[in-house]
């Protein structure tokens, strides 16, 4: 790779690309054909995965967020296949989640809690 275009993948609500494998394949089929070759999917926003996370499922937190489960899929999954098929080099972007927010999100805090709390480590604060 001689030069790197690369581009951040937002998770929902900030962008509809994740929303589904068609929103995903229109997306990067948006972005190879304007020469971008790498891409940033958020995997970690909100306290949620964007893939099944057998850490997650450990510690006895959400395993996915929840939108994706409902909809019985692997989102990162599919952006590799479909990132593969076009060439594209994928880099896992971890956004925020372990710190607290205004907005009325009662599991995140519980979850962003429990972690915390068990790895004191791991937090910043």
């Amino acid at each position: 790779m001689s030069e790197i275009r690369g581009v951040w993948i937002a998770n929902r609500p900030h962008s509809k690309v994740l929303e589904s494998r068609s929103q995903i394949v229109k997306a990067l089929d948006f972005l190879s054909s304007y020469g971008f070759n790498l891409i940033f999917p958020v995997v970690w926003n909100r306290g949620y995965t964007l893939y099944p996370s057998q850490v997650m499922s450990r510690y006895h937190l959400p395993v996915i967020d929840p939108f994706y489960q409902e909809q019985q899929r692997d989102p990162l999954a599919e952006i590799i296949v479909e990132a593969r098929q076009r060439n594209l080099k994928i880099i896992p972007w971890l956004e925020y989640g372990f710190a607290a927010s205004h907005l009325p999100m009662a599991d995140i805090f519980r979850a962003i809690s429990s972690l915390a709390s068990t790895r004191t480590g791991w937090c910043s604060c």
